[in-house]
């Protein structure tokens, strides 16, 4: 069961991705930009299991 207190971390763990992935990306391409996201999508899926 997952508990209150993991859900705030993760919710916390997919904010911090997203910021990352905007600032390393600005100028990048919607493609590139889809791509690191499904990256990223990937990690969280990988950390739940």
């Amino acid at each position: 069961m997952v508990t209150e207190t993991k859900l705030k971390r993760l919710k916390i763990d997919v904010v911090n991705e997203l910021h990352e992935i905007r600032s390393k990306h600005a100028g990048a391409s919607s493609e590139e930009i889809e791509r690191v996201a499904a990256e990223v999508l990937e990690e969280i899926r990988k950390r739940k299991k």
